[in-house]
């Protein structure tokens, strides 16, 4: 049985990861056994930098706050429709003290499962994904296949704007807070080129997003934008990540005229 008073357990929760040798230091044996015994701790190697040097940590499980089931049903949703000879790229950023390097994934959908099992593995950590597929596996503009979804990112969103958010007409398939703002998910009527996907995106925000204009971000207009992947963590601020929110809804088809 875990003790209330653990304090190497408030810690952990605080920092989410200390240096064995620290710990061995600086907190009692019992409590260092509790912890790994209860499962709230694991010992990992972990380096700033993918390539090393790697230290053992005494790491804060914060796996539960994954939403496995919110990745997947977002996965399979924007690649229903593309087969299984494209590629989706995947940045993952890891942190341990400082950000690391950003480590650059590019797979095919049936290997999906395999970004999952990675995700919840280094779960610290900043994931972004492609909403659009590329011909091969990187994520530069002109690889881009086509697109069917458009993507919003609105900046500074409280309670109020997230609730009106859900009530937009069209209404969007996907809305996500991503923990400071909030990502607007349109499945379009067919699949597109960029250089249409840029003036639909433009057309679609002017119309129907007028009060959302200087929130949303102007730099993610394209398809090879990489987005916050929804049931993963905010972990911009590393001491205090964020859950993200998915909300999925029947969303209307944005007519896409020929």
């Amino acid at each position: 049985m875990l003790k209330s008073n653990n304090t190497l357990l408030k810690d952990l929760k605080v920092y989410h990861h200390l240096s064995l040798e620290y710990v061995k230091k600086n907190y009692k044996e019992e409590e260092v056994r509790e912890l790994l015994m209860s499962g709230l701790a694991k010992v990992e190697k972990l380096s700033a930098h993918i390539d090393g040097p790697y230290r053992d940590y005494l790491v804060y499980r914060a796996i539960d706050e994954i939403d496995v089931n919110t990745i997947k049903k977002f996965l399979g949703l924007v690649s229903e429709d593309f087969g299984n000879d494209v590629y989706w790229a995947f940045r993952i950023k890891l942190y341990v003290y400082i950000w690391g390097e950003s480590e650059n994934l590019y797979v095919k959908k049936s290997k999906f499962d395999d970004i999952v099992e990675y995700i919840l593995e280094h779960y610290l950590a900043e994931v972004y994904f492609s909403f659009c597929p590329h011909f091969e596996p990187n994520h530069r503009a002109e690889s881009v296949v086509e697109c069917q979804w458009l993507f919003y990112d609105i900046d500074n969103v409280n309670e109020t704007v997230l609730r009106n958010l859900s009530r937009l007409s069209p209404r969007p398939v996907v809305i996500l807070y991503s923990g400071h703002g909030a990502h607007l998910y349109y499945k379009l009527s067919r699949k597109v080129r960029t250089e249409e996907y840029k003036k639909i995106w433009q057309r679609f925000a002017k119309r129907y997003l007028t009060q959302y204009l200087n929130k949303i971000d102007k730099t993610k207009s394209g398809p090879y934008v990489l987005a916050r992947l929804p049931g993963t963590l905010n972990c911009k601020d590393p001491e205090n990540p964020v859950r993200t929110i998915a909300i999925f809804q029947e969303g209307d088809l944005i007519e896409v005229r020929i």
